[in-house]
């Protein structure tokens, strides 16, 4: 026991140098000049995997950039980037999340990207003008519906089947977006301005 309480300190003193060294970031989008769109594309992709995000999909004519869930467990796993905070880290220990990335790079004079019914999609390796690039990540929750934890011993641990949500297509683990995180949005997008040269907000 003795020795579990000197890991849990030790991680627990990781856990604030890495909080405290981590800056919440600036705003969480990126303003591109006229031209400069195919390299900030491709530093969006570089910089996501280099965070150890697996990407989902790679747009470029629509401008879509977006990752798979990735989990974390916050102070157990210190190698981990996506935390902006000690409380974050602690938060992420204490239950099963995860963060999903979407980056959508839009025309800058334009407040919504999304195409109307009648429009047809704007290919943005041919836009003129400026663009503008956009982080959002989302906070997901990981549950295991009808898990059910046996105190006395964790292999004796079982699970019921609900056949109500098994028919409503819950699986196994069911993942729950209870947030965003504008701290790690922001840390992102000063990635992209490091990359493309310019000065990371203050």
């Amino acid at each position: 026991m003795r020795r579990i309480g000197r890991i849990a300190v030790v991680m627990m003193g990781v856990g604030l140098a890495l909080g405290g060294c981590r800056s919440a970031g600036g705003p969480a989008s990126v303003d591109l000049e006229p031209g400069a769109y195919a390299r900030a594309f491709d530093e969006t992709r570089d910089l996501l995997l280099a965070r150890q995000f697996t990407l989902e999909r790679v747009d470029a004519r629509a401008g879509v950039i977006t990752t798979q869930p990735k989990p974390t467990a916050g102070l157990a796993t210190p190698w981990d980037t996506e935390q902006s905070s000690f409380r974050q880290e602690v938060e992420d220990l204490m239950n099963q999340q995860e963060r999903q990335v979407r980056v959508v790079f839009a025309p800058a004079e334009e407040s919504d990207p999304t195409p109307g019914p009648g429009d047809a999609p704007v290919d943005l390796r041919e836009a003129p003008g400026p663009l503008v690039a956009r982080f959002e990540v989302s906070l997901l929750r990981v549950s295991v519906p009808g898990a059910r934890v046996e105190p006395s011993a964790i292999y004796l641990s079982s699970r019921t089947v609900d056949p109500a949500l098994r028919d409503r297509g819950v699986g196994p683990r069911d993942r729950i977006a209870i947030a965003q995180d504008p701290e790690l949005s922001g840390r992102l997008a000063d990635d992209l301005r490091r990359r493309l040269g310019a000065a990371p907000t203050p």
